[in-house]
């Protein structure tokens, strides 16, 4: 079940499912931007693991937005995110928590 909430001006959502967990903030814009930043938070609890490939995550926001867009048909523009760096490397997650966020815009 996602959790919804928001911080320092980004929408965010926590995914939880079983062992594997991530937190994504997304801050979304009016206007379209070339590309966003995205910036990793300090570690939350204990857990570790490999470092996360920012690379990956940022394809997943995008295919995320991509499917609210297409479902939804209006558009939406990411001017900026965050992730927490001791999260799970489920990359099929953060597509899924962009999805939700841009869906609830």
């Amino acid at each position: 079940m996602p959790q919804f909430g928001s911080t320092d001006g980004y929408d965010t959502v926590a995914l939880i499912t079983g062992p594997s967990h991530v937190l994504l903030g997304i801050r979304f814009s009016e206007t379209p931007v070339a590309s966003f930043e995205l910036a990793k938070r300090p570690a939350i609890g204990t857990c570790s693991g490999a470092a996360l490939d920012e690379a990956r995550i940022i394809n997943a926001i995008n295919a995320g937005l991509a499917a609210a867009v297409a479902e939804i048909g209006s558009p939406r523009f990411v001017s900026g995110a965050f992730y927490i760096a001791d999260d799970s490397p489920r990359y099929d997650l953060y597509q899924r928590c962009a999805y939700l966020l841009a869906s609830r815009r």
